[in-house]
């Protein structure tokens, strides 16, 4: 059975289980990217799905590391072991404000492989430097947890070491939830720029790049970039969906079909 047929049965059954809330759309979007740095290259899938109740936008982040699978190999990923340790997603209209909490502030970190409890020392982050207060930023990050990283294709030993991934995101997604206490939706961060590094290093080879370069600071404009349009999913599906993380799977297993079926022409 095909990944994506069995996600549609899965939201189905879930939107029979999940009981009736207020009325809230879920925007939706997702990127297939790589980044190049010199003579290493490392690609990620990652999917962003918000949705707002009124009082706080709760926000579902799916990601794989594409280092070692087939999608990762057609696309030329050869960073062996690499490990993805922040997220960002930006939006010139998006209001989001303050939200960083430290470790523990995920409501839930679930997926992959792991080597050790979630939430692996990920965290969501407030973003400093010059753009801190330009435009809106979101921001997931590894570091705040002793540099833990979340890989491809790999075996995550029993006790991960600092800058060792200490997730296997190989065909299962990593997904994590949380809340802000603002108004925003997917549908306004038009960018995204992640950073990955080779299993133990600290600094190099370090590969980050955007997918939009108006927000670019440090690093390049991805070497590829697939992004998804925004879609709005209305409730109570939409519930159903965010509730299981499958918002943002669907949109994985949808790119990686499509990529399937371009390499089959």
């Amino acid at each position: 059975m095909r990944l994506s047929t069995r996600l549609v049965q899965g939201a189905l059954v879930a939107a029979l289980l999940v009981p009736a809330v207020a009325k809230a759309d879920v925007y939706s979007r997702s990127w297939t990217v790589c980044g190049t740095s010199g003579s290493f290259k490392s690609c990620h899938s990652v999917s962003l799905a918000t949705f707002w109740d009124g009082s706080n936008t709760h926000v579902t982040v799916s990601v794989m590391n594409l280092n070692g699978s087939t999608l990762g190999n057609t696309l030329g990923d050869n960073m062996p072991t690499s490990g993805l340790f922040f997220l960002r997603f930006y939006g010139q209209s998006a209001n989001i404000g303050t939200h960083g909490g430290g470790v523990g502030d995920l409501t839930t970190a679930t997926g992959g492989s792991s080597g050790t409890a979630a939430p692996w020392g990920w965290s969501t982050a407030n973003n400093t430097g010059a753009d801190a207060n330009t435009y809106g930023v979101l921001k997931l990050d590894g570091n705040t947890g002793g540099a833990r990283r979340i890989g491809g294709c790999v075996t995550i030993p029993a006790s991960p070491a600092t800058n060792t991934p200490v997730v296997a995101s190989c065909g299962t997604a990593v997904v994590m939830t949380f809340s802000v206490g603002a108004n925003f939706n997917a549908g306004q961060l038009d960018g995204m720029n992640f950073q990955a590094r080779a299993n133990g290093s600290g600094g190099t080879p370090n590969v980050q790049c955007y997918t939009n370069q108006n927000y670019a600071t440090a690093g390049g404009a991805c070497s590829y970039d697939n992004a998804s349009p925004v879609t709005v999913t209305p409730e109570p599906m939409s519930i159903a969906l965010l509730s299981t993380g499958l918002i943002g799977l669907t949109g994985v297993g949808l790119r990686r079909r499509k990529k399937n079926n371009e390499i089959g022409e």
